[in-house]
């Protein structure tokens, strides 16, 4: 019954923000389909299957023993040139951040990262590195994601990498 809290915590923490970090990546670059780890089983739960045009632009996922403004972990995408399995854990350096504003509720802030290990990404170490047609499509999906649901989304900006730190230090301090 404990399976998924005894996997998440053998996940390597987090010692110092400015080198790279492990993340668990829940729904795969390109996928239409929202998964959730479910901590308590460790299986994923299938949420819901968004619109044939809207599918995640990068890695969707999380970093463990963080918490975010929602009470869940800090939420982030993980860019590769191939999609991650569901449950892969992944090293990956924080280039940035942005926020999304959902219709009331308070603005809810995303890392930005790109996978140490994929040779096409892991020279990438700030914002302004990121294609800018990643960056768009990010954009435009966090923008409409929730449209066939009636809920309205925005999104907020994107913020560089020392500012996508210190989320990351609040989400650690919020554990």
């Amino acid at each position: 019954m404990q399976y998924g809290k005894q996997w998440l915590k053998k996940v390597r923490k987090i010692e110092k923000l400015d080198k790279p970090l492990v993340a668990v990546c829940e729904i795969p670059a390109r996928s239409r389909c929202k998964y959730k780890l479910d901590k308590k089983t460790g299986h994923l739960e299938l949420g819901r299957i968004m619109a044939h045009n809207c599918a995640y632009p990068a890695n969707y996922g999380f970093v463990p023993r963080t918490r975010s403004s929602d009470g869940e972990e800090l939420d982030l995408l993980v860019i590769t040139s191939e999609p991650l399995l569901p449950l892969t854990t992944v090293e990956c350096t924080v280039v940035g951040g942005f926020v999304i504003k959902e219709q009331k509720q308070p603005p809810e802030r995303k890392l930005l990262a790109v996978a140490t290990r994929d040779p096409s990404v892991c020279d990438k170490q700030d914002l302004d590195e990121v294609d800018e047609k990643v960056r768009k499509d990010i954009e435009a999906f966090f923008s409409t994601y929730k449209r066939v649901e009636g809920i309205a989304t925005e999104f907020g900006g994107w913020s560089k990498r020392a500012e996508a730190l210190t989320w990351l230090q609040e989400a650690l301090t919020g554990v």
